[in-house]
Order: structure tokens, then C-alpha cells, then sequence
């Protein structure tokens, strides 16, 4: 008998499902590889994911220390590393820094990223200053099921830069408020024994040198005030020294009012010898570099230039930039003209804290500040010039002091890295592709 066509189809399925089976069974542990991958692949981008912010981070945080003194970036960019010991460690996976990373390099010629600044406590600071920071971690990561197949582990590497000038997103309206009273015209050994007042002036002039003119626009203010017939000798160029006025006398505090034309492009490198300001700082060049005059007969007293700075601000800033205070002092307010002589300090106080409420970033300088003997008119409660100006400050990071009289802010060596420091932190840093460099 013939077999039926039935018969024959299935014989067919059965030896199809035969062969389905076999090869079901020859494919089981390439599936089970598969998935092993995939789970293996899969956490190891997780642990990238974190190392990829690490690097971030650390970046953005070392790039805030460049220009610092005493706080070399590199070893923030590791602290804040995924490296073991590192803020950002991750359990588990043993993350190393690159060799030659973190690495710390000018980019000033190569696209605008502000002024190049030299970090004193950096090892491998270029000589020409830096800019930019950059930091590139790498691990392998421990495989979970993978390594049954015989991968047991998986290489990964991250890497990151950042810019700390020239990332500022936001505009900013600077007023800076210098002391020119009689102890100012004292020789500064810490730089080079030229006077406390022409130290403070390089100080500024390094300011203008990183801030960027395209967004930033910067005013100047003094105390004692001037009279309002002499105001304009200090940026002028003129060779006649203005007069003070008493405090309580209605006095000008305004030298230079807010403008951007320090410096000719955020790109130049050189200050501009036609700006006001950059006149009043003793930058203006052949026959014009006398720059601001100390002033004789009134004795400290800035509660109110910093009001007056604060008015300023708002009346003439511009909607939606952020609005900047940097004050100089010893102090030490003690100045018998003043409008009230009662607690002279806490009116200075007082004063930061009603700009700082509207806003405002208040950044403080204490230029040979003390603990002992000083703020004389403060009785209720006494205070310090260094407690003073520690809380006008915005907080500790905005309060900068040289010697070791103070405490609760950012020390300092010269009044050039105490500029180079305010600058760095107006600058806010900006993250840039690793292959910049």
C-alpha cells in the first residue's frame, strides 16, 4: 500500500519538531551568554553613568581654585573624583585617574576663556597660568555572570574639562568700593613694598583682566567720600588730588559709574587706556598712571558707601544682572564724622544685609583686619573688624583675609590673589569638550 499523503505530512512535522528541539538546546547557552551580556553591559554604563559625573564634578569644583594660592585645583579635581578615597567613590569598582590627569592648561589663545591665572599651591600649573582643568578616570568594571563565559570584566573610561572663565551665563553689574584712608599709603612687603592703595589697584586691574566686557560691566566707589568738585581728579588723569568730605557732609563715594569698557573684547588681553576706570586703577598709561589718590583727614567709616553702592545698583544696573559688591577694608570703622558714631561696624553690617536681601552678592576683603582693639564705636554689642566683615560677606567662600588674625573665610597671600579669587568665582565655570586641550 502506497502512504497516504497524509501519513507523510505528518511524519514531516514530527521530524521538524525533532530537529526544532536539537537546535533549541545548541542555542540555550549562546542565549544565556546573550542575556549575561546585556545584564553585564548594562551596569557596567550604570557605573560610567556615575563616573561620567564625577568627572564632571570635579572638574567644575577644581575650576573654581584656579587662581587660588592656597588651594591647588588638581587635588580638588580628585577629591571629587570617583577615584578610592574621593567624594564620588563608587562601591565596588576601583576607579584610578589617568596618567598625566588632572591637568590644568591655558586656553586663553585658543578661543575666549578669560584670563590665565597661575595657582601658587598647583604642582603642574603651566608658567603662563591656566584656565581650564581637565580629568579623564578609568576602571574596570567586575562582570556578574559574564565571566562564566569567560569576560570578567568590562574596561571603561570618562572624561571631562571645564572652563573657570569665561563660562559666566549670567550679566553682572560690579561696584567696587576701595579704602583710601591714610593707612593705605603704608608699604604692603607682600607686594613688593608698594603702597596698600597701589597694591589694591593691581588687585583691580587683575578683576578687569577676567571679567568679560561683552557682559560684565564694573563701577568704582571710594570712602571717605570726595567733594563734588574734586570726585572726577581720580579718574581724569588729572594731577590735582581731590578733597575729602565728613562723612556726615553729604560725601561722593562714585569715582567711575558702570560701564564695560575696561577692557576692547573679552578676547583682549590688555586693559583699555581710555576707560575711566582702568585710569582711576593707575592703568592709563604714559602720564596717566596715578591712578586713585589716598586721602587725608577722615578716618574709616563704610556702612555708608555700601548703601550708596547698593542705590546705585539698582538705580542704574541693568534688569536681570546679577548685582556685585566687593568692599576693601581693615574693618575698622571708627570715624567721629560719621552720620552716628554708635556701632559703626554693625551699621556696616547692617548695610550688606539689606543689599544681600535684595539680592545682591556681597564680597569682602579684609586688608590687615584684626580681632583685638578694633570697631572702638561698637558697645552693644562689640565686635571685630574680622567678625565685621566676615558677615557682611555673602557667606565664608565671598570673605577673603590676608595674615592669620581672622578666620571663617578664604586666607589669602596678596591682595592680586584675593582679585584673582573674586574673579574666579564671578566667572562661573562652564564645562567644554575634553578635546580643547
Amino acid at each position: 500500500m502506497r502512504p497516504s499523503a497524509t501519513w507523510l505530512a505528518e511524519r514531516f512535522r514530527a521530524n521538524q519538531a525533532g530537529a526544532t528541539a536539537a537546535l533549541f538546546a545548541l542555542l540555550i547557552p549562546v542565549f544565556v551568554g546573550m542575556a549575561a551580556l546585556v545584564i553585564d553591559l548594562n551596569n557596567a554604563r550604570a557605573v560610567q553613568r556615575r563616573m561620567q559625573m564625577s568627572a564632571d564634578a570635579a572638574v567644575l569644583a577644581a575650576s573654581m581654585d584656579i587662581g587660588s594660592a592656597s588651594v591647588d585645583p588638581n587635588a580638588t579635581a580628585t577629591n571629587y573624583s570617583a577615584v578610592s578615597g574621593g567624594a564620588n567613590a563608587i562601591p565596588g569598582v576601583t576607579v584610578v585617574m589617568a596618567s598625566g590627569y588632572p591637568l590644568l592648561a591655558c586656553l586663553k589663545n585658543q578661543t575666549t576663556f578669560g584670563l590665565c591665572v597661575h595657582s601658587a599651591a598647583a604642582k603642574n600649573d603651566p608658567s603662563s597660568g591656566a584656565d581650564t582643568i581637565f580629568v579623564k578616570e578609568t576602571a574596570s568594571v567586575p562582570t556578574i555572570f559574564s565571566k562564566y563565559f569567560g569576560l570578567s570584566s568590562i574596561p571603561i573610561s570618562v572624561s571631562s574639562a571645564a572652563a573657570g572663565h569665561g563660562g559666566n551665563s549670567k550679566q553682572l553689574d560690579v561696584m567696587i568700593v576701595l579704602d583710601t584712608t591714610g593707612s593705605m599709603t603704608s608699604p604692603d612687603p607682600a607686594c613688593g613694598n608698594i603702597s596698600r592703595l597701589a597694591c589694591a589697584e593691581n588687585g583691580v586691574q587683575t578683576l578687569l583682566k577676567t571679567l568679560a566686557p561683552s557682559v560684565d560691566q564694573v563701577g568704582l566707589m571710594v570712602y571717605p567720600g570726595l567733594t563734588a568738585a574734586t570726585a572726577g581728579y581720580d579718574s581724569d588723569c588729572s594731577s590735582s588730588a581731590p578733597t575729602s568730605a565728613p562723612y556726615n557732609k553729604s560725601p561722593v563715594y562714585l569715582i567711575v559709574g558702570l560701564a564695560n569698557d575696561y577692557r576692547t573684547s573679552d578676547s583682549a588681553t590688555t586693559l583699555n587706556t581710555s576707560s575711566s576706570i582702568v585710569r582711576a586703577v593707575g592703568a592709563g598709561g604714559a602720564g596717566c598712571s596715578n591712578g586713585i589718590t589716598d586721602v587725608a583727614g577722615q578716618k574709616t567709616f563704610y556702612a555708608d558707601a555700601v548703601t550708596a553702592a547698593q542705590t546705585y545698583l539698582q538705580a542704574n544696573g541693568r534688569t536681570g544682572a546679577q548685582k556685585v559688591i566687593i568692599v576693601l577694608s581693615d574693618g575698622d570703622a571708627n570715624a567721629p564724622t560719621a552720620p552716628t558714631t554708635l556701632n559703626e561696624c554693625g551699621q556696616a553690617v547692617a548695610a550688606a544685609a539689606s543689599a544681600k536681601a535684595l539680592g545682591t552678592w556681597v564680597y569682602t576683603i579684609g586688608y590687615g583686619a584684626g580681632t583685638g582693639g578694633t570697631c572702638s564705636y561698637d558697645t552693644s554689642p562689640k565686635t571685630t573688624a574680622c567678625a565685621t566683615l566676615a558677615s557682611m560677606a555673602t557667606d565664608s567662600a565671598h570673605f577673603f583675609y590676608d595674615g592669620t588674625l581672622c578666620s571663617n573665610g578664604q586666607p589669602i597671600t596678596s591682595l592680586q590673589s584675593a582679585f584673582q579669587q573674586v574673579g574666579n568665582s564671578l566667572m562661573a565655570p562652564m564645562l567644554i569638550p575634553f578635546n580643547s586641550v
